[in-house]
Protein backbone atom coordinates (compact mmCIF):
# COMPACT_ATOMS: atom_id res chain seq x y z
CA UNK A 1 0.00 0.00 0.00
CA UNK A 2 1.48 3.21 -1.52
CA UNK A 3 2.04 5.79 1.51
CA UNK A 4 0.23 9.20 1.01
CA UNK A 5 3.38 11.12 0.82
CA UNK A 6 4.86 8.31 -2.10
CA UNK A 7 2.07 9.01 -4.04
CA UNK A 8 2.16 12.84 -3.88
CA UNK A 9 5.78 12.58 -5.06
CA UNK A 10 4.60 10.51 -7.70
CA UNK A 11 1.77 12.88 -8.94
CA UNK A 12 4.57 15.74 -8.91
CA UNK A 13 6.69 13.69 -11.03
CA UNK A 14 4.08 12.17 -13.32
CA UNK A 15 0.46 13.69 -12.97
CA UNK A 16 -0.97 10.14 -14.83
CA UNK A 17 -0.08 8.48 -11.98
CA UNK A 18 -2.87 5.47 -11.28
CA UNK A 19 -5.42 5.98 -9.00
CA UNK A 20 -4.97 3.86 -6.11
CA UNK A 21 -7.75 1.85 -4.22
CA UNK A 22 -5.84 2.74 -0.79
CA UNK A 23 -3.69 5.43 0.60
CA UNK A 24 -1.69 4.98 4.01
CA UNK A 25 -1.27 8.12 5.96
CA UNK A 26 1.25 7.46 8.70
CA UNK A 27 2.69 11.26 8.72
CA UNK A 28 3.04 12.27 12.48
CA UNK A 29 2.33 15.89 11.60
CA UNK A 30 -0.67 14.66 10.22
CA UNK A 31 -1.86 12.81 12.36
CA UNK A 32 -1.14 14.78 15.43
CA UNK A 33 -2.88 17.81 13.11
CA UNK A 34 -6.13 15.61 13.00
CA UNK A 35 -6.57 14.60 16.31
CA UNK A 36 -6.08 18.64 17.20
CA UNK A 37 -7.90 19.77 15.30
CA UNK A 38 -11.06 17.07 16.10
CA UNK A 39 -10.62 17.54 19.41
CA UNK A 40 -10.36 21.81 19.42
CA UNK A 41 -13.70 21.92 16.98
CA UNK A 42 -15.68 18.91 18.92
CA UNK A 43 -15.55 20.41 22.06
CA UNK A 44 -16.59 24.16 20.84
CA UNK A 45 -18.65 22.94 18.08
CA UNK A 46 -16.58 25.11 15.67
CA UNK A 47 -15.12 24.09 12.46
CA UNK A 48 -11.24 24.51 12.83
CA UNK A 49 -8.78 23.86 9.80
CA UNK A 50 -5.41 24.21 8.32
CA UNK A 51 -3.58 24.85 5.28
CA UNK A 52 -1.58 22.02 3.67
CA UNK A 53 2.10 22.54 2.24
CA UNK A 54 4.54 20.05 0.24
CA UNK A 55 7.95 20.39 2.06
CA UNK A 56 10.51 18.70 1.92
CA UNK A 57 9.59 15.98 0.57
CA UNK A 58 6.46 15.53 2.33
CA UNK A 59 3.32 17.03 3.48
CA UNK A 60 3.81 19.56 6.26
CA UNK A 61 0.55 21.21 7.78
CA UNK A 62 0.48 25.15 8.62
CA UNK A 63 -0.80 26.49 11.66
CA UNK A 64 -4.73 25.86 13.14
CA UNK A 65 -7.20 28.20 12.13
CA UNK A 66 -10.17 28.80 13.87
CA UNK A 67 -13.69 29.28 12.38
CA UNK A 68 -16.71 31.70 13.79
CA UNK A 69 -19.69 30.70 15.67
CA UNK A 70 -21.84 28.65 12.96
CA UNK A 71 -19.68 29.69 10.09
CA UNK A 72 -17.41 27.72 8.27
CA UNK A 73 -14.10 28.16 8.07
CA UNK A 74 -12.10 30.70 6.41
CA UNK A 75 -9.12 28.89 5.06
CA UNK A 76 -8.24 32.05 2.70
CA UNK A 77 -7.53 29.55 -0.19
CA UNK A 78 -8.08 32.95 -2.16
CA UNK A 79 -4.66 34.02 -1.34
CA UNK A 80 -3.08 30.94 0.03
CA UNK A 81 -3.36 29.24 -3.67
CA UNK A 82 -0.59 31.15 -4.88
CA UNK A 83 1.91 30.00 -2.28
CA UNK A 84 4.57 27.88 -4.29
CA UNK A 85 4.05 25.16 -1.54
CA UNK A 86 0.56 25.07 -0.96
CA UNK A 87 -0.90 21.61 -1.99
CA UNK A 88 -4.60 22.04 -0.32
CA UNK A 89 -6.02 22.14 3.51
CA UNK A 90 -7.79 20.43 5.66
CA UNK A 91 -11.20 21.34 7.88
CA UNK A 92 -13.59 19.80 10.44
CA UNK A 93 -17.34 19.12 10.15
CA UNK A 94 -17.85 19.00 14.33
CA UNK A 95 -21.73 17.45 14.25
CA UNK A 96 -20.93 15.23 17.09
CA UNK A 97 -22.62 17.13 19.44
CA UNK A 98 -25.12 18.61 17.05
CA UNK A 99 -26.43 15.18 15.25
CA UNK A 100 -25.05 12.61 17.16
CA UNK A 101 -22.05 9.63 16.33
CA UNK A 102 -23.83 8.51 12.90
CA UNK A 103 -23.67 11.94 11.35
CA UNK A 104 -19.90 11.65 10.18
CA UNK A 105 -19.93 14.08 7.29
CA UNK A 106 -17.50 14.93 4.62
CA UNK A 107 -16.88 17.89 1.91
CA UNK A 108 -19.84 19.92 1.16
CA UNK A 109 -20.76 21.14 -1.62
CA UNK A 110 -19.93 24.56 -0.77
CA UNK A 111 -16.42 23.60 -0.03
CA UNK A 112 -16.01 22.10 -3.83
CA UNK A 113 -16.10 25.78 -5.16
CA UNK A 114 -13.97 26.98 -2.92
CA UNK A 115 -11.41 24.43 -4.07
CA UNK A 116 -12.18 24.65 -7.83
CA UNK A 117 -11.84 28.43 -7.70
CA UNK A 118 -8.47 28.21 -5.45
CA UNK A 119 -6.53 25.14 -7.16
CA UNK A 120 -2.80 25.44 -6.53
CA UNK A 121 -0.89 27.20 -8.26
CA UNK A 122 2.14 25.49 -8.61
CA UNK A 123 0.63 21.82 -8.50
CA UNK A 124 -1.49 20.07 -11.28
CA UNK A 125 -3.40 18.45 -8.21
CA UNK A 126 -4.97 19.18 -4.54
CA UNK A 127 -5.51 17.29 -1.65
CA UNK A 128 -8.55 18.28 0.97
CA UNK A 129 -9.04 16.65 4.16
CA UNK A 130 -12.10 16.93 5.81
CA UNK A 131 -12.80 15.23 9.55
CA UNK A 132 -15.68 14.35 11.39
CA UNK A 133 -16.24 12.17 14.34
CA UNK A 134 -13.66 9.26 14.21
CA UNK A 135 -14.00 9.58 9.86
CA UNK A 136 -11.18 11.02 7.67
CA UNK A 137 -12.49 12.16 4.42
CA UNK A 138 -9.93 13.18 1.37
CA UNK A 139 -10.50 14.37 -1.81
CA UNK A 140 -7.88 14.64 -4.54
CA UNK A 141 -8.30 16.64 -7.46
CA UNK A 142 -5.89 16.62 -10.98
CA UNK A 143 -6.09 19.18 -13.74
CA UNK A 144 -8.85 21.49 -12.59
CA UNK A 145 -7.16 24.36 -13.76
CA UNK A 146 -7.92 22.94 -17.35
CA UNK A 147 -11.40 21.83 -17.12
CA UNK A 148 -12.74 26.05 -16.96
CA UNK A 149 -15.57 27.06 -14.55
CA UNK A 150 -18.73 24.76 -16.13
CA UNK A 151 -18.25 21.13 -15.39
CA UNK A 152 -18.64 21.80 -12.02
CA UNK A 153 -21.97 23.34 -11.75
CA UNK A 154 -23.02 21.37 -14.67
CA UNK A 155 -22.09 18.21 -12.04
CA UNK A 156 -23.80 20.17 -8.96
CA UNK A 157 -27.01 19.94 -11.14
CA UNK A 158 -27.00 16.12 -12.06
CA UNK A 159 -25.90 15.21 -8.39
CA UNK A 160 -28.68 14.89 -5.53
CA UNK A 161 -27.14 17.38 -2.35
CA UNK A 162 -27.10 15.92 0.55
CA UNK A 163 -28.66 18.84 2.63
CA UNK A 164 -31.98 18.08 1.24
CA UNK A 165 -32.12 15.00 3.88
CA UNK A 166 -32.11 17.92 6.94
CA UNK A 167 -33.90 20.57 5.38
CA UNK A 168 -37.28 18.90 4.81
CA UNK A 169 -38.49 18.74 8.23
CA UNK A 170 -38.01 22.82 8.59
CA UNK A 171 -40.58 22.90 5.93
CA UNK A 172 -43.47 22.46 9.04
CA UNK A 173 -43.05 25.90 10.19
CA UNK A 174 -43.83 24.32 14.03
CA UNK A 175 -41.09 22.06 13.71
CA UNK A 176 -38.82 24.78 12.60
CA UNK A 177 -39.17 26.85 15.49
CA UNK A 178 -38.86 23.70 17.50
CA UNK A 179 -35.22 23.36 16.56
CA UNK A 180 -34.42 27.21 16.71
CA UNK A 181 -35.17 26.77 20.12
CA UNK A 182 -32.87 23.41 20.48
CA UNK A 183 -30.09 25.38 18.68
CA UNK A 184 -30.34 28.15 20.76
CA UNK A 185 -30.52 25.81 24.00
CA UNK A 186 -27.12 23.82 22.53
CA UNK A 187 -29.94 20.88 22.29
CA UNK A 188 -29.78 19.82 18.88
CA UNK A 189 -28.36 16.66 19.00
CA UNK A 190 -31.66 15.98 21.55
CA UNK A 191 -33.62 17.19 18.73
CA UNK A 192 -32.66 15.07 16.08
CA UNK A 193 -32.73 12.05 18.49
CA UNK A 194 -36.02 12.39 19.76
CA UNK A 195 -37.75 13.71 16.42
CA UNK A 196 -35.96 12.40 13.39
CA UNK A 197 -33.43 9.73 14.63
CA UNK A 198 -32.77 7.97 11.66
CA UNK A 199 -32.11 11.50 9.98
CA UNK A 200 -28.17 12.02 10.91
CA UNK A 201 -27.34 8.49 9.43
CA UNK A 202 -29.57 9.31 6.70
CA UNK A 203 -27.61 12.82 5.72
CA UNK A 204 -24.03 10.70 6.22
CA UNK A 205 -24.95 8.36 3.34
CA UNK A 206 -26.63 11.33 1.06
CA UNK A 207 -23.47 12.98 1.92
CA UNK A 208 -21.31 10.43 0.89
CA UNK A 209 -23.79 9.82 -2.13
CA UNK A 210 -23.15 13.36 -3.23
CA UNK A 211 -19.05 13.31 -2.93
CA UNK A 212 -19.24 10.34 -4.46
CA UNK A 213 -21.39 11.44 -7.73
CA UNK A 214 -19.49 14.74 -7.94
CA UNK A 215 -15.85 12.87 -7.54
CA UNK A 216 -16.95 10.56 -10.76
CA UNK A 217 -18.29 13.32 -12.38
CA UNK A 218 -15.44 15.45 -11.85
CA UNK A 219 -12.69 12.63 -12.13
CA UNK A 220 -11.83 13.34 -8.95
CA UNK A 221 -10.53 10.70 -6.43
CA UNK A 222 -12.24 10.74 -3.05
CA UNK A 223 -11.13 8.38 -0.34
CA UNK A 224 -12.76 7.66 3.00
CA UNK A 225 -11.44 6.17 6.48
CA UNK A 226 -11.48 5.56 10.30
CA UNK A 227 -8.75 7.84 12.44
CA UNK A 228 -6.24 5.60 14.07
CA UNK A 229 -3.61 7.34 15.87
CA UNK A 230 -0.72 4.73 14.61
CA UNK A 231 -2.14 5.14 10.89
CA UNK A 232 -5.14 5.90 8.32
CA UNK A 233 -5.71 3.63 5.47
CA UNK A 234 -7.78 5.51 3.58
CA UNK A 235 -9.81 3.29 1.11
CA UNK A 236 -10.74 4.95 -2.71
CA UNK A 237 -14.75 5.46 -2.55
CA UNK A 238 -15.22 6.88 -6.04
CA UNK A 239 -15.28 3.57 -8.16
CA UNK A 240 -13.42 4.74 -11.00
CA UNK A 241 -9.67 5.06 -11.78
CA UNK A 242 -8.70 8.80 -12.77
CA UNK A 243 -5.79 7.35 -14.61
CA UNK A 244 -5.75 3.06 -14.84
CA UNK A 245 -2.23 1.72 -14.54
CA UNK A 246 0.62 2.60 -17.58
CA UNK A 247 1.39 0.42 -19.99
CA UNK A 248 4.08 -1.20 -20.03
CA UNK A 249 6.48 -0.81 -23.28
CA UNK A 250 10.25 -1.43 -23.50
CA UNK A 251 12.63 -2.97 -21.46
CA UNK A 252 12.50 -2.78 -17.82
CA UNK A 253 15.00 -0.94 -15.49
CA UNK A 254 16.27 -1.93 -12.50
CA UNK A 255 18.01 0.60 -10.43
CA UNK A 256 21.68 -0.66 -9.76
CA UNK A 257 22.61 -1.80 -6.32
CA UNK A 258 24.62 1.07 -6.15
CA UNK A 259 22.19 3.26 -6.71
CA UNK A 260 20.30 5.96 -4.28
CA UNK A 261 18.21 8.71 -3.69
CA UNK A 262 19.99 12.02 -3.38
CA UNK A 263 19.12 14.23 -0.91
CA UNK A 264 17.07 17.41 -2.68
CA UNK A 265 19.66 19.64 -0.51
CA UNK A 266 22.80 17.95 -2.40
CA UNK A 267 22.14 19.03 -5.65
CA UNK A 268 21.70 22.85 -6.88
CA UNK A 269 21.91 22.31 -10.33
CA UNK A 270 20.22 19.80 -12.86
CA UNK A 271 22.49 16.63 -13.40
CA UNK A 272 22.29 17.39 -16.87
CA UNK A 273 21.92 20.39 -18.53
CA UNK A 274 23.45 21.96 -15.29
CA UNK A 275 20.66 24.95 -14.98
CA UNK A 276 20.49 25.93 -11.25
CA UNK A 277 17.14 25.47 -9.52
CA UNK A 278 15.12 27.95 -8.01
CA UNK A 279 11.36 27.76 -6.35
CA UNK A 280 9.82 27.84 -9.83
CA UNK A 281 12.71 25.83 -11.98
CA UNK A 282 12.17 22.32 -9.60
CA UNK A 283 13.90 19.49 -9.03
CA UNK A 284 12.90 16.19 -9.84
CA UNK A 285 14.48 12.72 -9.20
CA UNK A 286 14.94 10.15 -11.41
CA UNK A 287 13.24 6.60 -9.80
CA UNK A 288 16.18 4.50 -11.54
CA UNK A 289 19.51 5.70 -10.48
CA UNK A 290 18.35 8.55 -8.22
CA UNK A 291 19.73 11.89 -9.16
CA UNK A 292 18.25 15.19 -9.72
CA UNK A 293 17.18 16.77 -12.48
CA UNK A 294 15.20 19.31 -14.18
CA UNK A 295 11.74 18.91 -15.10
CA UNK A 296 12.84 19.30 -18.62
CA UNK A 297 15.28 16.46 -18.30
CA UNK A 298 13.49 14.11 -17.10
CA UNK A 299 10.27 14.45 -19.62
CA UNK A 300 10.03 10.50 -19.71
CA UNK A 301 8.57 7.62 -17.78
CA UNK A 302 9.60 4.36 -17.89
CA UNK A 303 8.90 0.85 -16.66
CA UNK A 304 10.88 0.50 -13.54
CA UNK A 305 11.27 -2.89 -11.45
CA UNK A 306 11.84 -2.14 -7.53
CA UNK A 307 12.24 1.84 -8.27
CA UNK A 308 14.30 3.83 -5.68
CA UNK A 309 12.26 5.33 -2.60
CA UNK A 310 12.67 8.80 -0.89
CA UNK A 311 13.19 6.98 2.04
CA UNK A 312 15.66 4.70 1.11
CA UNK A 313 16.14 1.57 -0.34
CA UNK A 314 13.38 0.66 -2.81
CA UNK A 315 9.90 0.37 -3.58
CA UNK A 316 8.49 -3.50 -4.74
CA UNK A 317 6.93 -3.74 -7.69
CA UNK A 318 6.76 -2.72 -11.63
CA UNK A 319 5.98 0.94 -11.76
CA UNK A 320 5.73 3.36 -14.75
CA UNK A 321 7.63 6.01 -13.58
CA UNK A 322 9.53 9.40 -14.24
CA UNK A 323 13.42 8.75 -15.63
CA UNK A 324 16.31 10.83 -16.86
CA UNK A 325 17.41 10.91 -20.84
CA UNK A 326 20.20 8.43 -20.01
CA UNK A 327 17.88 5.57 -18.15
CA UNK A 328 15.45 6.53 -20.60
CA UNK A 329 17.72 5.41 -22.92
CA UNK A 330 18.88 2.60 -22.07
CA UNK A 331 15.35 0.62 -22.32
CA UNK A 332 14.40 1.07 -26.02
Amino acid sequence: MQTLDDYVSDLIDVNSTPTPGRILVLSRALIDLFTALTAQSENRIIEHGANLFWRNDRIIPGGIITGQSKTAVDMDTKNMFRNHEYVGDCHTHPYLKKMGPEAMVGPSSGDYMEWWLNHPANFPFSLHFVLSGDAVFLLLTRDVTRLGDKPLGVAQRTVAPDTAIINEPMHDLETSEVYSKAQAANKERDFWKINFPNIPREFAQANLDMNIGLATALSFEYYRGKFNSDGIILERQSPEEVYGPAAIVGKTLRPLPTATWISDSRASRCSSCKRSFSMTFRKHHCRNCGLIFCDQCTIHTAPVRNRLSRWGGNIDGVKVARVCDKCYSMCR
